[in-house]
């Protein structure tokens, strides 16, 4: 079953919530929080990123499961599944949706214009056309 779709719309993450995304997605596994501190290398309190996961949980960016005595946390998408949901959450919200493409498209450099056309060409045969 595929997770509801976040409503994130161009907002941005906090700092700190980004920085736990990228410890959850650097192997796709359950952490603790004891975990992502660590990884994080950081000073922040052992709360403090407890909390952090725990309103991502709420939020739906993360998932949260009981594991002995406390929580381990997963991200609920893969950093492309989040980049493609902030995207599209940004187009429905445009007034002008080929005019934000077009703008987006014309501040891509050559190897992210090669990318975009190779997706578009794996979509449009996926979908035969």
């Amino acid at each position: 079953m595929r997770p509801a779709p976040l409503r994130i719309g161009p907002q941005r993450l906090g700092e700190l919530q980004s920085a736990v995304l990228d410890v959850l997605w650097s192997d796709g596994g359950w952490h603790s929080p004891a975990e992502v501190r660590e990884a994080l290398g950081s000073n922040r309190a052992y709360t403090t990123i407890m909390t952090v996961l725990s309103r991502m949980a709420r939020q739906g960016f993360v998932d949260r499961r009981l594991h002995g005595n406390g929580f381990q946390y997963r991200a609920t998408r893969s950093r492309g599944e989040f980049g493609s949901e902030r995207l599209l959450s940004v187009l429905s919200e445009a007034g002008d949706p080929g005019a934000t493409l077009a703008r987006f498209v014309a501040h891509l450099d050559p190897d992210e214009l090669a990318a975009l056309r190779t997706a578009i060409e794996k979509t449009a045969g996926a979908h035969g056309a």
